[in-house]
């Protein structure tokens, strides 16, 4: 797999889990003096998620507050996936 289907597909997947959570994720952006990552915070509530295509040993691929707990300011979200 090429560095930037990698790089889509985990955007897509952190995308999709934040959105069963009820956020609103604005588009990634790359993040940090490095660019080793990519972050989008939730338009409604502002919790974040982040993906690093390619993680050192102690970090994961998809992380953040989004990825992990419901949209508080959505009203149509959903707890569980």
């Amino acid at each position: 797999m090429t560095p930037g289907n990698r790089r889509a597909r985990l955007l897509r997947l952190a995308h999709e889990a934040a959105r069963r959570r009820g956020h609103v994720l604005w588009p990634f952006r790359r993040q940090g003096r490095l660019g080793r990552a990519w972050g989008a915070a939730c338009g409604l509530c502002g919790m974040a998620a982040w993906v690093t295509p390619h993680p050192l040993p102690n970090e994961t691929e998809i992380a953040g507050e989004a990825v992990a707990l419901p949209c508080q300011f959505n009203p149509t979200r959903r707890s569980t996936p």
